[in-house]
């Protein structure tokens, strides 16, 4: 009898360990055949929640998406393959995953050459409209630029964030000239170029990409680029997630920059500036007029603050201001 018994407890632990073996095998199952891994292994992809995606554009209309390799194999004609950006490495291998953050720092700016302004001197960061992709989004544009205006009011400490107004035509952008003159226009130092991709559900969850671009206005280049991914709940809370990593990477990167502005208007001899009590100035401040960036210039100081972004300058030496004069923290203030 009790070797009976012992004998019955051992069918069971065998199947239950069949059964848990099983289970290991279903959950690693891995989604793509042999055939589909050959039919894709020279294509540049991105894992997404496990599954391998495309980032195509639709022939006819010219919308961007990311399509997953089967669906595109389904009727390859209708879309062409955006590869991955021009310059940007590879890990050795056909797939690069987007569970992480990926950003690239892309050259060394003339900026560099200045000294670095103090924490209480803010910069100016203008956000152009955002380009949104996809079809399955769940929000408009107009909530979505919302939802990041107050995201970057309540998160920013460094930099202050100014969103462009009025009508705006994409299709050139970004040439180095537009970018110095809006720069000049707003009295940014910075600029942010951005695509969202989404939100889209997933199972039970929904994921948001957000490309970028970040631009200095001293010489209208790009000098950062990245590729944000954020997974959640609900659209919401993945794109405040979202929002929320752009703003700290802006702070980061940002932060470590000169100040500088550009004069807008000279009236009697005096220099108006867009900059004032919200970038951290104060009447009596000096700063320096750089003719030529990497020669010495001629000292102004801050005469009149008016209001909260604009404020005028008057030459502390025998010389003259002239518009679009740029002006720049060199180390000294009141």
């Amino acid at each position: 009898m009790k070797g009976r018994i012992c004998f019955i407890l051992y069918l069971i632990l065998l199947w239950g360990g069949f059964l848990g073996c099983k289970t290991i095998t279903l959950k690693s199952k891995d989604p793509y055949t042999k055939e589909e891994k050959r039919l894709f292994s020279d294509k540049n992809l991105y894992i997404i929640d496990g599954r391998y995606y495309l980032k195509v554009r639709e022939k006819e209309s010219g919308e961007e998406r990311f399509l997953e390799i089967r669906d595109y194999f389904k009727n390859p004609e209708r879309w062409e393959i955006v590869k991955f950006e021009e310059g940007r490495k590879k890990e050795g291998k056909a797939v690069e995953s987007i569970a992480k953050e990926t950003t690239k720092r892309i050259e060394k700016p003339l900026l560099s050459s200045l000294p670095k302004a103090p924490f209480y001197l803010k910069k100016k960061v203008l956000i152009m409209p955002f380009e949104v992709v996809g079809e399955s989004l769940i929000y408009q544009r107009p909530f979505v630029e919302g939802l990041f205006a107050r995201v970057f009011d309540q998160k920013a400490l460094r930099v202050l964030p100014v969103f462009y107004n009025g009508k705006w035509d994409s299709e050139n952008f970004p040439e180095a000239s537009q970018v110095l003159k809006l720069g000049d226009n707003y009295g940014a130092q910075a600029l942010i170029w951005a695509r969202l991709y989404g939100p889209f559900r997933s199972s039970e969850s929904f994921f948001a990409l957000l490309e970028f671009k970040l631009y200095e206005t001293l010489e209208g280049k790009a000098i950062f680029e990245g590729l944000l991914q954020k997974k959640a709940q609900s659209p919401e809370e993945a794109l405040l997630g979202l929002f929320g990593d752009l703003v700290a990477k802006t702070e980061e990167v940002v932060s470590s920059w000169p100040w500088f502005i550009r004069v807008v208007k000279v009236q009697e001899e005096k220099g108006l500036i867009l900059a004032g009590e919200r970038s951290g100035l104060r009447k009596g401040d000096i700063f320096e007029v750089k003719e030529q960036l990497q020669k010495e210039g001629f000292k102004v100081r801050v005469s009149e603050l008016l209001g909260e972004d604009m404020a005028k300058l008057e030459p502390v030496e025998d010389r003259r201001l002239r518009p679009y004069a740029l002006v720049v923290f060199t180390g000294q203030m009141e």
